[in-house]
């Protein structure tokens, strides 16, 4: 399963394994050559059936990668598997390839690359010598000079990815509240009985998919208040998000942003324009204290699912096709969704397509919108740093054929006669339907291509032989379109290494504990909201927000760390 998680956890088990490596040391050693590669990546386990199998696309990796060592997995849950390789780390028995976070983890990288846990890479390649790796790190030329403790040299291999989060939308839920919208207005006093209702009154207002905040709001205001689903009973929410870190919220803090071009203001978790040539933390812009009480407005008048905090991505979908919300933010997993839908509601396919869709994340006051993405990567694949030199040799060929133009090819296609023929000049699938209708795949069919996601993110996404691929296909290009990257990606200096992690956790805790505060409702319930009522503040709210800000600044050390890291970042932007 692809993760939506892009940012670091909360978990105190995150904090007390950092803390475990730092008084660690892997040491120098060479590991005994095994005369196998090990690869570790959570849920693939499907790559040791590949190999036992010798499936069709394993079979071609291994002719291609001109190598003998064949291919053996470690892996684990999709909630553990950080908790997994620290672990490995600390046994000093990382695997031969490794899929981490790497950059994305600074502190605990930074102790990797100094104890030789991790290969680097760029001195062992060149524009001949394994020439797609060394294609594929001068593409990310930018991470060497930036990170200081890489010393100039690369020691991940970044894996490709576009934005693939879109916001589905009950259609059916809308279609319902317009078929009763006079006792709509009746119950929200802008008509006195529903007699009084009028062509002009429905066209203003009728609900309708919704492209600014303030049309967001009404609209989950609605699901919320207004029985969407016409089951007589008060059931629905209008929002979720999940998981403890509110990534799936960054789309209301792009939003909130003053500039809708550029450089931005406001963003989730990083670095935004400081107003002064430099930038600055994004968790204490006004945006993003208008952003905290946008939420904690949707949170007190019961429009936010109050367990989204603690909800993960299969319940938020649950919830979403069986009727308890009419919103979210998640994965462009379209057929998933598609027939989970179908199932929960016993319908076809082609009628649950006319009662959700996946639409463009709301706007903000001015004219801001977007959803957190990253600058084409997200996580990385390391080699070990103490194979002996065949084992080295065997993984970097294997790396280079799976990042060449026959790799891409046969990750995207597969094989010839097992997966697909030629007919008029054209690809035709040979490997047919499940019993639902849906068009099979190669990530269904062949557990070995798996190995793809050492690559690239986007095979299943751009997946020629999916059901709906045109469809996809569009929702994936919008999503790179409204993708919002921070001025300059990955400085990291040494205070940035040291605390961001913490301080940016203690942040978190607070962004939480404000939202979920009754007491600092400073809105109104509206029928018809203005900006300002969004993210009105009272004065408990601005006093905690003066507090937190305080705090970050100043005893969590903040402010030191925005000093150094905008004096570095300057040198960068554009």
């Amino acid at each position: 399963m692809k993760l939506g998680k892009r940012i670091l956890p909360i978990a105190l088990a995150g904090a007390l394994s950092l803390g475990m490596l730092a008084g660690c040391s892997f040491g120098p050693k060479t590991i005994e050559d095994d005369h196998k590669l090990t690869i570790f990546r959570w849920d693939f386990a499907g790559v040791d059936s590949a190999r036992k199998q010798n499936s069709p696309i394993y079979k071609e990796i291994m002719a291609n990668a001109d190598s003998e060592y064949p291919i053996y997995v470690r892996t684990s849950g999709s909630n553990n598997w950080e908790d997994a390789l620290n672990n490995s780390f600390l046994g000093g028995n990382l695997p031969d390839i490794f899929v981490c976070y790497a950059m994305d983890r600074p502190a605990n990288f930074k102790k990797w690359i100094k104890d030789g846990a991790v290969l680097p890479i760029s001195d062992y390649v060149s524009e001949t010598e394994y020439p797609n790796i060394y294609n594929r790190l001068k593409k990310f030329d930018y991470l060497k000079d930036r990170i200081d403790y890489f010393g100039g040299k690369h020691y991940a291999l970044p894996i490709e990815t576009t934005l693939e989060h879109g916001m589905y939308l009950r259609l059916d839920w809308i279609e319902n509240l317009n078929n009763k919208l006079p006792s709509i207005l009746v119950k929200d006093g802008i008509i006195a009985n529903e007699t009084q209702m009028t062509e002009t009154l429905r066209t203003q207002y009728e609900f309708k998919i919704p492209e600014t905040l303030t049309e967001f709001y009404r609209l989950m205001r609605a699901f919320t208040k207004f029985d969407p689903d016409n089951n007589e009973r008060n059931d629905t929410y209008g929002y979720t998000s999940s998981e403890t870190n509110m990534w799936f919220n960054n789309w209301i803090f792009e939003a909130m942003s003053s500039n809708p071009d550029g450089v931005h203001d406001s963003t989730y978790w990083g670095w935004v324009d400081d107003g002064n040539g430099g930038l600055t933390s994004s968790w204490i812009t006004e945006g993003s204290k208008k952003s905290v009480a946008f939420l904690n407005k949707l949170y007190k008048e019961g429009i936010l699912d109050p367990d989204y905090i603690a909800t993960d991505a299969k319940t938020k979908q649950t919830n979403f096709v069986q009727g308890k919300v009419g919103a979210m933010v998640g994965n462009i997993w379209y057929n998933t969704i598609l027939d989970d839908f179908r199932s929960a509601n016993n319908c076809t396919a082609e009628e649950a397509k006319t009662r959700f869709t996946l639409i463009n994340p709301p706007k903000g006051e001015n004219g801001a919108y977007g959803m957190k993405g990253n600058p084409g990567f997200w996580c990385s694949v390391c080699i070990n740093g103490m194979l002996s030199e065949t084992e080295r040799t065997a993984a970097l060929k294997l790396l280079d054929y799976i990042y060449s133009d026959e790799g891409n090819d046969l990750f995207t296609w597969g094989v010839e006669g097992k997966h697909y023929k030629v007919e008029n000049g054209e690809k035709v699938s040979l490997m047919g339907q499940d019993s639902n209708g849906y068009n099979y795949t190669l990530e269904s069919k062949d557990p070995a291509w798996a190995l793809s996601s050492l690559s690239s993110w986007k095979y299943s996404y751009y997946s020629p032989y999916q059901s709906n691929a045109d469809m996809i296909k569009e929702f994936m290009d919008r999503a790179a379109e409204y993708s919002r990257v921070d001025a300059v990606s990955y400085v990291q200096t040494p205070l940035y290494v040291d605390y961001d992690s913490s301080i940016a956790n203690q942040a978190l805790e607070q962004y939480v504990r404000m939202i979920s505060n009754g007491s600092y409702y400073g809105s109104s319930d509206s029928a018809n909201p203005d900006w300002n009522n969004l993210y009105t503040f009272n004065q408990s709210f601005d006093n905690a927000w003066n507090s937190f800000t305080n705090l970050y600044l100043n005893t969590w050390g903040g402010k030191r760390m925005i000093e150094e890291y905008s004096a570095e970042a300057k040198k960068y932007l554009k």
